[in-house]
């Protein structure tokens, strides 16, 4: 017999699944109110639950259910995790095989979203990264203005967004740290980055870090002529 229960295994089995009126509820409600509940009805609220097996919830009490639990935690998630089993979790999450597997259900998601919520979301981390132009943009950017060229910054194309973007001359002027571009894997996302630019007619000139300080922007001033 469950603890807290007045009828025997016999008579609760008889008993599931039962329909009762609406009188019979209420008097139940009214009778089992200021009752301390016991620790399983606790838990099974905490779920989204039920004491009584076998018992259907209609979709809306299934609702309530749910926006009464958010924001409560179950008893076995009070107790934090020993270290010894949170570093092998991390250590777990952070193989080579777990970062591919993440990497493609996340490639999988997104090209399952629609080109425009794509973008936005860009957009948006776009706009939270970044914290204004480099010192690198910003000295490109005032040669620019002395010339007297139109010129826009941060342009999306697609899932790239160039540094600057002249169109009167379809150029892309992508200006390259000399900290991060020198990653073989970034110079290997450049160049699928270029090759893509290029598909969509633009040329691309990239200015090294150690040209933009030294001034050496022959290139520049040959490209925007």
């Amino acid at each position: 017999m469950r603890k807290g229960s007045k009828h025997s295994p016999e008579t609760a089995a008889k008993m599931r699944g039962r329909q009762v009126s609406a009188e019979t509820r209420a008097r139940l409600s009214q009778a089992h109110k200021g009752k301390p509940a016991t620790d399983q009805q606790r838990l099974c609220l905490l779920i989204g639950g039920t004491t009584n097996r076998g018992r259907q919830f209609s979709p809306e009490h299934r609702l309530k259910l749910s926006l009464a639990k958010k924001g409560k935690r179950l008893p076995h998630m009070s107790r934090p995790l020993p270290a010894e089993r949170q570093a092998a979790m991390v250590a777990a999450a952070r193989t080579p095989e777990a970062r591919l597997r993440n990497a493609n259900r996340k490639r999988e998601e997104w090209a399952a979203r629609p080109a425009e919520q794509v973008r936005a979301h860009m957009d948006k981390m776009w706009r939270a990264l970044s914290a204004g132009p480099s010192s690198l943009e910003r000295t490109i950017a005032a040669v620019l203005s002395g010339l007297g060229v139109a010129f826009e910054t941060q342009v999306a194309f697609g899932r790239y967004r160039v540094d600057f973007l002249i169109r009167s001359k379809a150029l892309v002027i992508e200006c390259d740290g000399s900290r991060w571009h020198a990653d073989p894997a970034v110079r290997a996302k450049d160049a699928r980055r270029d090759a893509f630019l290029q598909s969509e007619g633009y040329r691309v000139l990239r200015l090294p870090e150690a040209d933009i300080t030294n001034g050496r922007l022959d290139p520049l001033l040959k490209a925007v002529a």
